[in-house]
């Protein structure tokens, strides 16, 4: 299972060594060292939560610790903590070594969306230390997070020559196999993941995924539930198996999974994610008043926290949920509130600019909603303002969705279907929307195409996908029937 977040991508594991072509761990605490290396075997098993409380010890032990402060940032609930303990980790970072101090500008790079500048920083820590696996870990997992698969493969290949028996490059290259749709060669990636650590719940995890991938529901709730054998607690296999039921339309036994993972949650984080999920599900049921019920539940548990990044973040989510569902006046209202708060929030400008691209995203969608075509082309414009302000090309990306949909409002689906090409197509929002404007033109065989990657696309619950799949699939079946 690629349980691998935005930060996690950006951390791979440490090793501490005496040579000088191999990175190394800057601490004056033994005991901290111990503390974070096990934090660091644990983050290997996808087992944040209990890595949490040996980083803590280890920053106790060390308070200048920067590397234990940057793996930190991944267990943090807060948007805002997670960027504070970044923060504590780059003030830092001119007591560490070379590599360290290349590992947190580009982890900072990446949290920024400065996504040219974080391949320049992981290229510089290769070329440091070119037969390091955990460097060459880093750029493969950077070229992973920007979906340029062959580069990533090249790094994951070297990983391997460097260390055989090495497990995370087979887990890394299953994934990339199976978003080329090569499961063959994604099995034999998993297949190898699992003979290297076979006490371990995560590749069983992984496979299981390949499988929901493959629309082999029941096959791959056997292979969750393997995982689960081995670690009851594997909250990843839970979130897989309510997927599957949820694809088989058992959505009350999805929540129950799910009911049951938010009981033995360790932390607020994982709480949090197993309320988010049983919203999912009430989604996929049709059911909208639950699912708003549910987030609202997130909105109040970071507004406790003062997590006004996450909260503002919910109001963006609940805007697109009411406008989806024809409440337009109470999805502007909400929308209208969460700029007041932004406004108001004591947040860095790149935060500000980043949370502020959502807002004129939904606005955008908002006002297309309405029917408020000159509103619309404003408001996305003021998108494309902000997005070109970032050296991360996938904003851009999301403004050529803002710029198909509004060409599919006048009717231009030639200049609407060239728009939505060069979005984002790996997000079946994207691929959805392309075939309406394929529709609208006539050109049934390509709708149908696009239609079918969307429905076949069997991710693992979020509510984006969610809210596509349902119309996709109840739309290709009309299709094929003409």
């Amino acid at each position: 299972m690629n349980k691998i977040s935005v930060i996690l991508l950006l951390l791979p594991f440490l090793f501490l060594a005496c040579q000088d072509d191999r990175l190394t761990i800057t601490t004056k605490s033994d005991l901290a060292l111990q503390n974070f290396l096990k934090a660091r075997e644990l983050f290997e098993k996808v087992n944040y939560q209990d890595a949490t409380p040996y980083l803590e010890t280890a920053v106790k032990e060390d308070s200048l610790f920067a590397m234990a402060y940057l793996f930190l940032a991944q267990s943090r609930p807060s948007a805002t903590e997670r960027f504070a303990m970044i923060e504590k980790a780059k003030s830092l970072s001119d007591h560490v070594s070379k590599g360290e101090r290349l590992i947190i500008l580009g982890s900072e790079a990446g949290v920024l969306g400065n996504t040219k500048r974080q391949e320049q920083y992981f290229q510089e820590l290769v070329e440091a230390y070119p037969n390091d696996k955990y460097a060459l870990l880093y750029l493969a997992n950077y070229y992973f997070g920007q979906r340029d698969y062959e580069k990533a493969l090249v790094y994951y290949k070297r990983i391997v020559q460097v260390d055989p028996n090495y497990s995370i490059p087979y887990n890394q290259m299953g994934y990339i196999y199976r978003y080329q749709e090569d499961y063959t060669a994604a099995e034999e990636s998993f297949k190898k993941y699992i003979k290297l650590i076979p006490d371990d719940p995560n590749p069983y995890d992984s496979y299981a995924e390949l499988l929901l991938k493959m629309g082999e529901y029941e096959v791959s709730i056997e292979n969750y539930e393997k995982a689960l054998e081995i670690d009851p607690d594997f909250i990843h296999s839970h979130r897989g198996i309510a997927t599957n039921l949820v694809y088989m339309r058992e959505y009350k036994k999805a929540r129950g999974q799910l009911k049951h993972l938010y009981k033995i949650a360790q932390d607020d984080n994982l709480r949090e994610n197993a309320h988010f999920w049983i919203a999912v599900s009430y989604l996929a049921e049709g059911d909208v008043d639950k699912t708003l019920e549910e987030i609202e539940k997130l909105y109040h548990i970071a507004e406790g926290r003062s997590d006004v990044p996450t909260m503002i973040g919910n109001m963006y989510t609940r805007t697109a949920l009411l406008f989806e569902d024809g409440r337009l006046d109470e999805a502007e209202a909400l929308l209208a509130e969460s700029r007041e708060l932004l406004e108001k929030a004591d947040l860095t400008p790149v935060i500000k600019n980043n949370l502020g691209r959502g807002y004129w995203f939904q606005k955008t969608r908002l006002a297309l909603k309405k029917n408020q075509l000159k509103e619309a082309k404003e408001y996305s414009e003021k998108y494309r303002e902000i997005a070109a302000q970032t050296e991360n090309p996938m904003p851009m990306r999301y403004y050529h969705t803002l710029a198909g949909m509004i060409s599919y409002t006048e009717n231009q689906y030639d200049k609407s279907i060239s728009e939505f090409k060069q979005s984002n197509l790996d997000d079946p929002f994207n691929r959805y929307q392309l075939a309406q404007a394929c529709i609208a033109k006539d050109d049934k065989d390509m709708a149908i195409q696009e239609l079918e990657y969307v429905v076949n696309y069997n991710d693992l619950m979020n509510l984006g996908y969610t809210m596509v799949r349902n119309r996709a699939e109840k739309q290709l079946g009309r299709l094929k029937m003409e």
